[in-house]
Parts: structure tokens; sequence; C-alpha cells
């Protein structure tokens, strides 16, 4: 008899040793769901805050947008150009905006005018498009690594009549594009 409890009590510690192992396992298990709900958590709330944020950037380019001659026109620069700029640099050539509390500047280039495409001024008439290029910067005061850059392309009524030796396009004056610089 006394081999058989013997055996029964190693039993018991072989059941109570898988049953610690199937908790360890089940705790790990939990631990990680956890670990991953907090990841998710912290990433949905980082994607928000990037389309809050894009979102009030395209708002201050709308506004951009109507300002008929800024003083802050720039030459042709190219896009890695731009973006490599100091803050310095956007304090100098760029005209300032706030908007719900945030600062921007922008700045805006003179790409040209439309070869045979027309656009409608105020007074009817049909006169050459001349085409900008708005770049918007946004710079964190907390975060001074933190800095987005947007540019659009924007078509607007030039001051001359519209002449074409070829068929003479008409468009709608405004946005053209729109992009993110990364």
């Amino acid at each position: 008899m006394r081999e058989t409890r013997v055996d029964a009590s190693n039993n018991q510690g072989f059941v109570l040793l898988i049953m610690l192992i199937f908790m360890q396992m089940v705790a790990l298990l939990i631990a990680r769901e956890i670990s991953m709900l907090a990841y998710l958590k912290q990433s949905l709330f980082h994607h928000v805050m990037d389309v809050q944020q894009e979102n009030e950037m395209q708002a201050v380019m709308r506004l951009v947008d109507h300002y008929k001659r800024p003083s802050c026109m720039i030459n042709h620069m190219s896009h890695s150009a731009i973006s490599n700029m100091s803050l310095r640099w956007w304090l100098k050539h760029g005209c300032k905006i706030r908007f719900h509390g945030n600062e921007y500047f922008f700045v805006r280039e003179y790409l040209g005018v439309g070869a045979c495409i027309g656009i409608r001024n105020q007074h009817n008439q049909v006169v050459v498009t001349e085409y900008y290029r708005n770049t918007l910067l946004y710079h964190s005061d907390i975060n001074e690594l933190e800095r987005q850059l947007m540019q659009d392309t924007v078509a607007i009524p030039g001051n001359n009549i519209a002449v074409c030796s070829g068929q003479l396009r008409l468009i709608e004056s405004g946005r053209k594009m729109l992009k993110r610089i990364l």
C-alpha cells in the first residue's frame, strides 16, 4: 500500500507542475495581448494626431491659396532643397500664419504661364493662367525636430489677355495639386 501512496503523490506533483506551466503560459499570453493592445492604442492615437495635423495643414493651405501677391515670393527650388531649409531660413523668407494656436510659414514660387491655357478673371475676361507653388511649413514649438511640409500648385488669373495661336483651353482657377513632403 505504501507504494501506491507514493505514486499518487508523484502524480499529484506532476499534475501540479503541469498546472503551473499552463498558468504561466496563460499569464504570458495575457501579458502579450495587453502589450499588443497598448501598442495598437498608441499607434491609433498617433494616426489620429497625424490626420488632424494634415487636416489643419490643408485648412491653412486653403488660406494661403487666397493670398494674391504675398511678400514671401522666392525663386524656384527643388523639393529636396526646400525641405532641407533651416527654421532660420523660413523665418527670413517665409510669411507667418497663426492658425488654432499653431505657427506656420509659407513661401510661394512662380512656376510660369500656361501656354494656350486661359482663366476667366473677376471681369469675366479670359486671361493668361499663372501657376504658383505654395510650400507650407509646420514647425512644432514643443518638439524642435518635428516639422511637416505640404505643397500645392495653384492656377490664378494673370493680368494679360490670353492670346494663343492654337486652341485656347479654359480651366478653373484654384488648386491643381496637393501633396505632403516627407
